[in-house]
């Protein structure tokens, strides 16, 4: 409050002033109440106050008692020790903390803080700004999710919505999903390639469909995003009696005939909860003060490259590009995995030529094929009934 200078408002005036004007209220907690104003609140807990009645972005950093030295002069024991306990723990129950042991850990950990909440804020702003200056082609293809228009026409909006993370977006996806099994595919794939939690229990509900596709990604999807809830699940898939007498009790017991698509349903199931159990077994290993994650890899499957170049495809097209060139070691790369020595480039490429239309052509094509040279140009919009 000394380097504010002078000023005509009340000293009080002045610091809820300046929480106002603040884009970030950062709170530094050490072993002082600080300043007392009339009412018996130290100035420093009136700041915060009014931080959270502002709708303030709050970083609290409290001192580490246990660690941390001061001098007995910058250490309260009277009744501000109490209201400096209290006001602590209030901090404690409603942020999650930072603790600090001297000057220049504070600093570190202050510019590490700052440094990811900003990034994360300049990219929220980024995709506002973006489905904003969007909003003209954005809304029509929801309204066409929402109206009464032929599935074309529904496949087509759900296929050029997958680049908009938007809760409308989501919510009209969402609604999509109880068309025509087409559209219901494409839905369900949008919602995936978003990696949209609020879609958990629809994908939960839809390994259950008729329709093998739809199964599929459902179970890819929960295998991302799902969690220990969805093991008992994914593991009666592979069981494909028990999948079937599940699926018939769902369905009024009916027994109506289904294809199941076993082989590809249960290795998409086998995937999933591997990749789940792997997620859930992360382990956070302290030595020293240094924390690592270790967390254990398996390759791409066919439907990593495929769902990740739809993606590719779908996001190009709804920059209007007239054609996009992909290679596969680019395509791997963002897959993942590509750096180890049991890479999947074959079934990369396999996938690429899987995915060539009439009009599509190789740009360049290794001497075997099938290798990370392999160059594809893509011609959009895509046609649908090919």
């Amino acid at each position: 409050m000394e380097k504010f200078g002078a000023r005509s408002t009340a000293p009080i005036a002045t610091c809820i002033d300046e929480v106002k004007r603040c884009k970030i209220f950062i709170g530094i907690i050490g072993m002082r109440y600080g300043s007392v104003h009339e009412d018996g609140r130290s100035f420093v807990q009136i700041e915060y106050e009014s931080a959270i009645s502002e709708k303030k972005d709050i970083l609290i950093y409290v001192v580490d008692e246990d660690k941390a030295l001061f001098p007995p002069k910058h250490v309260d024991l009277d009744d501000n020790a109490k209201k400096l306990k209290s006001f602590k723990n209030h901090l404690k129950k409603t942020h999650t903390v930072e603790f600090f042991v001297n000057p220049n850990d504070l600093a570190n950990k202050i510019k590490r803080d700052l440094s990811r909440h900003l990034k994360d804020t300049f990219s929220n702003d980024k995709k506002i700004d973006s489905l904003s200056i969007k909003s003209e082609k954005v809304l029509p293809l929801i309204r066409t999710l929402h109206g009464d228009y032929d599935d074309r026409k529904r496949i087509e909006a759900s296929q050029q919505l997958r680049g908009y993370n938007d809760e409308q977006v989501i919510e009209a996806l969402l609604q999509s999903v109880k068309y025509d099994k087409r559209v219901r595919y494409e839905a369900l794939t949008s919602l995936y390639m978003l990696k949209c939690e609020k879609a958990l229990s629809t994908f939960t509900e839809r390994i259950f469909d008729p329709s093998p596709r739809i199964r599929n990604i459902s179970i890819i999807a929960l295998g991302e995003i799902g969690g220990e809830s969805n093991l008992e699940d994914l593991r009666m898939i592979i069981d494909t009696q028990d999948f079937k007498n599940r699926n018939q009790k769902r369905s009024g017991g009916k027994g109506q005939r289904v294809n199941w698509g076993r082989s590809e349903n249960i290795r998409a199931a086998e995937t999933a909860i591997g990749t789940i159990e792997k997620r859930l077994g992360i382990q956070k290993i302290i030595n020293d003060n240094d924390a690592r994650l270790i967390e254990i890899e398996s390759p791409p499957k066919t439907d990593d490259f495929r769902i990740k170049l739809q993606f590719l495809l779908s996001q190009a097209q709804s920059q209007n590009k007239n054609y996009v060139d992909i290679n596969a070691a680019q395509l791997h790369g963002l897959v993942g995995g590509y750096s180890r020595s049991n890479h999947r480039i074959p079934i990369c490429c396999n996938v690429m030529y899987q995915m060539m239309q009439s009009r599509d052509k190789v740009l360049h094509s290794p001497l075997k094929g099938k290798g990370s040279s392999l160059v594809v140009r893509y011609y959009l919009p895509r046609n649908n009934r090919e």
